[in-house]
């Protein structure tokens, strides 16, 4: 969507290196919390993420109800900080369980 249809300008991005045993730990994050409610949200579900496999410094606040400008905020405490970054993709959108790729299309994926 972020290539094909330039959606979602303004987002902000940090990059961070990742173990091969944070790929497990975020698989599992995933497969765990692949869920949405009010007060579970996508900033809920992002945060919640990124602290997962964040170390000391990098962990972020975590607040009773999240927003997309409240998480906006706490990855702009980022001197590396990105926003509209380039995101490379080979139009595959996936994660990796138990040593296997799971692809998925987004409903309407342009791609499927």
């Amino acid at each position: 969507y972020i290539r094909v249809s330039n959606k979602y300008l303004g987002r902000i991005s940090v990059t961070k290196f990742l173990s091969k045993q944070d790929v497990k730990t975020i698989s599992n994050y995933i497969k765990n919390n692949d869920r949405w409610n009010p007060l579970n949200n996508c900033s809920c579900f992002a945060i919640n993420l990124w602290n997962s496999v964040a170390l000391g410094n990098e962990v972020l606040d975590t607040y009773f109800i999240y927003t997309p400008s409240k998480l906006a905020s706490q990855l702009k405490q980022f001197k590396n900080y990105k926003i509209n970054k380039h995101i490379n993709t080979k139009n595959k959108f996936g994660y990796y369980l138990d040593g296997y790729y799971n692809q998925f299309y987004l409903q309407g994926d342009l791609y499927a």
